[in-house]
């Protein structure tokens, strides 16, 4: 067990990234440190992530799903990830990774993604 220097909460070994340039585990866990990673490429505060989870219930904006139902390989930490505009890099909200590909898959288009709505809702066989 090991404190996190930034949320003071004692957490296993495996919450702290090991460094490998000195053997130890880095003194801030895995979460506080993806988040103020995060913060820094949005150019947000640690807080306005706090905030964007609490707004969004810990749950994909799109879906629904809880951060605790999602199963992704890549995302295993944080498994909600920051939606954000690639034109202007305002951030949106918080998606699960299916979701904001989704999103990427349809270049964040509205129009793309209506008419794929449309045509699911079109095609549903009753």
């Amino acid at each position: 067990m090991q404190t996190c220097r930034i949320c003071d909460e004692p957490k296993p070994l495996d919450a702290f990234h090991f460094r490998k340039d000195n053997g130890k585990h880095r003194t801030e866990c895995k979460d506080c440190r993806n988040k103020k990673e995060a913060a820094h490429r949005y150019n947000i505060t640690v807080e306005d992530i706090d905030n964007l989870v609490a707004r969004a219930g810990n749950r994909c904006e799109i879906c629904g799903i809880h951060a605790s139902e999602v199963v992704h390989k890549q995302y295993t930490t944080n498994p909600l990830v920051i939606d954000h505009c690639h034109t202007t890099g305002e951030v949106r909200g918080l998606l699960c990774p299916t979701c904001n590909s989704g999103l990427g898959h349809f270049h964040d288009d509205p129009e793309k993604i209506i008419k794929a709505a449309q045509y699911i809702l079109s095609r549903r066989k009753i």
